[in-house]
């Protein structure tokens, strides 16, 4: 099977398992209310009734709040006002729901259910989990050792360079490397889950090396598949940063317009973590099944 053809059925797939996505996005409102709380009230606390907190709320500038958040979270809110426990509770809750989209996914025929979904996130949840702990080396291994070939490889053509361009560039190859290493990693624990629910694996260790080889054969297939479909969720990503970027938030209504258009956005980048395991458990099934 061709890298095309399984980004095409993975999308397919997605679209038959689309109420997936629902229970996604709903997580997803739930959660970012709930975070949004502490950082409402430090922003009331420290802009209300001034000049500065007049100019902001008469054109609301949403890379500007994301630079509060981190300011905010420099001075420590994050640990004073509770932020910590729902991040830390939310990423279990990532590794929870992973569980229920491969689950729902793999069973391609049968429909999903709320009742079936959840029971795939709990079923799965230890594996995951214990597959994310062996992932924490692999990430270091990986990174460490790439990194540090290509750091001492691009030392020897920047060491004595006469202007700062060689520099420039070399930090540019350096990140390059580093995203498609850490993409490497990425799509192994992918397939590392799609391993333990297709087999009902209970061993994550045998099933880790199981997807190395899996990938090790056909390497270039898998990867490229997978960059397919990260390059392709960038280029959505910069679609909807352009869009934001041009519509003015100075009146309730064009505040409601970006809400409205985030929420298209963050529907479809659902969408495409979905796709990111279909178009995966289609290889995979192509292969092994």
């Amino acid at each position: 099977m061709g890298i095309f053809k399984a980004f095409k059925n993975g999308f397919l797939l997605t679209g038959r398992k689309s109420r997936v996505i629902v229970y996604l996005w709903v997580v997803n409102i739930l959660f970012a209310l709930l975070l949004a709380v502490p950082f409402f009230h430090y922003f009331s606390a420290g802009l209300s009734r001034s000049l500065m907190g007049d100019a902001v709320l008469q054109k609301v500038n949403f890379l500007w709040l994301g630079d509060l958040v981190y300011q905010a979270m420099e001075n420590g809110l994050t640990l004073s006002n509770g932020i910590l426990f729902p991040a830390i509770l939310f990423f279990l809750l990532y590794i929870f729901l992973n569980g229920g989209i491969v689950g729902r996914l793999i069973e391609a025929a049968e429909p999903v259910t709320l009742k079936a979904f959840f029971s795939d996130c709990g079923a799965y949840f230890w594996r995951f989990f214990k597959l994310f702990l062996i992932s924490i080396p692999a990430y270091i291994l990986v990174l460490g050792i790439i990194n540090g070939i290509t750091g001492a490889i691009l030392n020897i053509f920047t060491e004595n360079a006469a202007t700062q361009w060689p520099g420039l560039i070399a930090k540019n190859i350096k990140m390059i490397v580093f995203l498609l290493s850490f993409s490497l990693v990425n799509m192994l624990m992918d397939y590392a889950k799609i391993g333990v629910v297709v087999r009902h694996e209970t061993s994550v260790f045998k099933e880790w090396w199981r997807t190395v080889k899996f990938v090790g054969r056909r390497f270039w297939k898998t990867w490229g598949l997978y960059l397919l479909l990260a390059v392709s969720l960038v280029m959505l990503s910069l679609v909807y940063l352009e869009i934001e970027r041009f519509i003015p938030g100075n009146s309730m209504m064009l505040i409601l317009v970006l809400f409205l258009v985030h929420q298209a956005y963050l529907f479809v980048k659902l969408w495409f973590k979905l796709n990111f395991f279909a178009s995966q458990i289609e290889i995979y099934r192509y292969y092994v099944q």
